[in-house]
């Protein structure tokens, strides 16, 4: 009994750590690495030769809160999904509630399964808004 008891338990914290505040982004060039919830907390303005946000990772929640990532130049993207170089997939990543202008890209979306993009403004990207 009491080893059912605290393998509850674990769960049961484990399950709290995950329902927490979202982790802030405040500047370009941030990957992000782990799971779990996302929030950009000012407007980003990318300069040349840097990207915006990356993610790296399954079950990402990325919400921008009605900011927008500006490229200096439009050589980089505002958000990327995944590395090119480095073929893996990652599921289950939400994009949310922002912008994304002057990029080459808006969102870039490598080797994703189950992506999503909602409340997207993406204008101004040189060469398209999703790829």
């Amino acid at each position: 009994m009491f080893r059912t008891a605290s393998i509850a338990l674990l769960i049961l914290a484990a399950g709290t750590a995950l329902a927490g505040p979202p982790q802030k982004i405040s500047e370009c060039n941030t990957t992000i690495t782990d799971p779990g919830k996302y929030k950009v907390v000012r407007d980003l303005a990318c300069p040349d030769g840097e990207m915006g946000i990356k993610i790296l990772a399954s079950d990402v929640k990325l919400d921008l809160h009605g900011h927008t990532i500006s490229c200096e130049t439009p050589v980089r993207s505002g958000v990327i999904v995944g590395d090119r170089d480095a073929p893996e997939v990652f599921s289950n990543v939400r994009i949310s509630n922002g912008a994304v202008t002057g990029c080459a890209i808006g969102v870039l979306l490598n080797f994703t399964d189950g992506a999503r993009v909602t409340k997207m403004e993406l204008s101004s990207n040189a060469e398209s808004a999703i790829t």
